[in-house]
């Protein structure tokens, strides 16, 4: 597991800067943190389109309302009604008093700034009263599930798309000490329903369900093993009435009621136009805050980009408007878009996804001429989370919420200026058969690299082509197939019309414009599949007898070197050789083999049966210091251990033969009653320090039989140079 503990001591030293330089008069350690102004304007002179982000994203325009066409809508705060039930009141006195001490880089200003400590302190103290009271909800809670896994959590945070903006180096969101803010419980219903707290968009829905929240909580909180009972609420805090109420006026006078929403409270603190505003480092923007106006604790090139935007409030082209919600977004986080933003640094391993498509496998796609590419309806349809049409990809497409990029559809279509409708015309006429025959093997073989209409394809697995014409504009489309390499730098899908020739000259004479006709109307309208694929699955269906099957393949979720076995009890698991671990387990009908047989191309051989599930992921052996100490995430030759084979008993049963470290492992897997997987480790060798982790995986219950333990993970006793693990997996 990556060490949890590195975004404490990040923040922790962060938090020590912040002060020690306020203690002493300094300027604080850290200013306000926005991700895409230090990516794209930070250096060099004071960029207006910087300042522009700025106004937008410390929320400017709540107080300071801005001229006609200035695209700088005052982003909200978050919610803070039941924030008493969600965040300990600790904490709330804390980044009341220091906003920068408690939490480095936030955007949150300092309002008390220009009061002296006394009153400060009883400001603070009135509003913690009064927020700290609100306890009551506007959300559903929901229970965090009976185990949660930081291994798990570890896994979905640097995989999902979080670590493309939250990495501890300073110029992404950091992490202060989470521990201090949430409990278990209320951090996983943020993180299920990010938008409801902090509607901005500053953190978007990822999708993450409940047990994928828990688990990427119980990572972040740094719990690397929870039980149910270990879960507790924010505790009730005693609330004086009287400070609350004054804390309840102090909110509206301090105009905390303009960027936040809470019962009760009303926006009401107005200051000048940002029209009026002397261009000059004064009032809010000011080094030291005057007395009833609040600190930013802006950064000198942040300050300068502010007084920039100011002196040209004019309305901005379609193409800026785009690039400043996107960078308030922190949308280049992922995707490029002419020449700017996508993956760098640190983030850039994170993304992962099918090797066999190269960076398109890997990264989010390019936005470049995103509006030139797809309709509008399948624009909307992506923003709105629903159109995700590359599973390999295991980032997320995050959901901003509507009020966010409700325009951005619109702006790229208008920016990108798409072709007129002549291409879609033509396209319209086109053969739905030739299409057919141009898809299959005996045309220009689509079907060996493209799914389609859910089935594999031949070799890679690139995208579905079934939902094509509602989802890109035909002039795209054209301009595609005719020369891949130039509409997309770097994509893999060879040219199939060299110099206005077509690869397939017996379909319609060649002819490139009446093939991507045919191709168009048969991915509209066509039915019949094309030709090319293998028999029905189950055609060459492996059928367990008195021995086990077994069949080495390649499988999704065992890996190019997957060892499937099939049981007479209709019970069956592959082992990943690769990876070193039972992979995955399914019940009913076995394999079919004919890919594996057949097929040049070997796609992925998928079970036949049903109730198919994960096993866990873990590696169950590690060297650790003490039973405290994080699990290793790495696993097969990168964790140490070595396979070695495997050899089959009487029965054909096979015993799964490896490594780890000084101890020979024989792992063995049978049917167990109810339809159960029984595992028995047999561990020759010994060494100080091992321990026995049976890991968890969703849907699946897993019993430890021997040793008896009450917690994990289990010491490894050797007797004589021997021990013996047992499990149980049920689903």
């Amino acid at each position: 597991m990556r060490d949890v503990r590195l975004f404490t001591v990040v923040a922790a030293l962060a938090l020590a800067g912040a002060t020690v330089g306020a203690a002493r008069g300094a300027a604080p350690a850290w200013h306000s943190v926005v991700p895409a102004f230090e990516r794209f304007h930070a250096g060099g002179s004071p960029s207006a389109a910087g300042g522009r982000l700025l106004i937008s994203a410390l929320g400017c325009t709540a107080c300071h309302a801005a001229p006609e066409g200035f695209d700088a809508a005052a982003k909200p705060g978050p919610v803070l009604d039941g924030i008493g039930g969600r965040v300990y009141a600790q904490w709330l006195r804390g980044f009341l008093s220091d906003p920068q001490g408690t939490k480095p880089g936030t955007i949150m200003p300092d309002v008390l700034a220009g009061m002296d400590g006394r009153q400060r302190g009883e400001v603070v103290e009135s509003l913690v009263h009064l927020l700290a009271g609100s306890v009551k909800s506007p959300w559903k809670s929901e229970r965090v599930p009976v185990f949660t896994s930081a291994w798990t959590g570890d896994d979905l945070f640097h995989a999902v798309g979080c670590a493309a903006c939250h990495v501890p180096d300073g110029s992404r969101f950091p992490f202060a000490d989470l521990g201090r803010k949430y409990t278990l419980e209320s951090l996983t219903g943020f993180l299920l329903k990010p938008l409801a707290h902090w509607p901005d968009g500053r953190m978007p829905d990822l999708g993450l369900g409940l047990q994928e929240a828990s688990d990427v909580a119980s990572y972040l909180l740094g719990r690397e093993r929870v039980k149910t009972d270990d879960v507790t609420p924010v505790p009730r805090f005693e609330v004086d009435r009287r400070l609350a109420g004054e804390g309840m006026a102090a909110f509206g006078s301090l105009g905390c009621a303009n960027c936040h929403g809470l019962r009760g409270t009303a926006a009401g603190v107005k200051g000048k136009p940002l029209a009026s505003l002397a261009r000059k480092a004064e009032g809010c923007l000011s080094e030291q805050a005057p007395a009833g106006s609040p600190h930013y604790a802006l950064s000198g090139a942040e300050r300068a980009a502010i007084l920039a935007a100011l002196a040209d409030l004019s309305p901005r082209p379609a193409g800026e408007e785009i690039s400043l919600t996107m960078e308030r977004l922190n949308c280049f986080a992922c995707h490029e878009r002419e020449g700017r933003g996508g993956a760098v640094g640190e983030s850039v391993r994170f993304f992962t996804g099918d090797p066999d498509l190269g960076d398109e496998g890997r990264f989010p796609p390019r936005l470049s001429g995103a509006g030139r590419k797809l309709t509008r309806e399948w624009l909307e349809k992506v923003l709105a989370g629903k159109g995700a049409v590359r599973p390999y990809l295991r980032t997320r497409m995050p959901v901003f919420g509507d009020r966010n990029v409700g325009r951005l559809a619109e702006g790229l279509i208008a920016a990108d200026a798409p072709a007129q409708k002549e291409t879609a015309a033509a396209l319209a006429s086109g053969d739905v058969e030739a299409g057919r025959v141009l898809m299959g093997t005996g045309g220009l073989s689509c079907i060996t690299c493209h799914r389609l209409r859910g089935r594999g394809a031949l070799a890679m697995q690139a995208l579905d082509l079934v939902n094509t014409p509602e989802r890109l504009r035909p002039e795209w489309f054209r301009a595609n197939l005719l020369n891949p390499a130039a509409v997309r730098p770097g994509t893999l899908m060879p040219a199939f019309f060299i110099n206005g020739k077509s690869a397939a000259t017996h379909v319609l004479g060649g002819d490139p414009d009446r093939q991507i006709a045919a191709i168009w109307a048969y991915l509209r309208d066509g039915k019949k599949e094309p030709d090319g694929y293998p028999p029905p699955r189950g055609e060459f269906e492996l059928v367990p007898g008195e021995k086990p099957a077994m069949l080495r393949c390649f499988m999704k979720a065992a890996g190019t070197h997957a060892i499937a076995v099939g049981f007479s009890q209709k019970v069956h698991f592959a082992f990943d050789a690769e990876k070193v671990r039972p992979a995955v387990a399914w019940r009913g009908k076995f394999l079919d083999a004919y890919s594996t047989w057949f097929s040049r191309a070997q796609p992925p051989v998928e079970p036949l049966g049903d109730h198919e599930q994960m096993l866990p992921a873990v590696m169950p052996l590690a060297v650790l210091g003490d039973s405290r100490a994080a699990w290793p995430v790495a696993c097969g030759g990168e964790a140490g251990y070595r396979f070695a084979g495997y050899r089959l008993d009487k029965a054909g049963v096979p015993t799964f033969l490896y490594r780890f470290r000084d101890v020979d492992v024989e792992d063995r897997i049978v049917p167990g009653e109810a339809g159960v997987l029984r595992r028995t480790l047999v561990l020759r060798g010994g060494g100080e320090g091992l321990y026995f982790n049976p890991g968890q995986a969703k849907g699946l219950t897993v019993r430890v039989l021997r040793p008896q333990a009450s917690d994990v993970p289990i010491p490894v006793q050797f007797n004589g140079g021997k021990a013996v693990v047992e499990v149980e997996y049920q689903w």
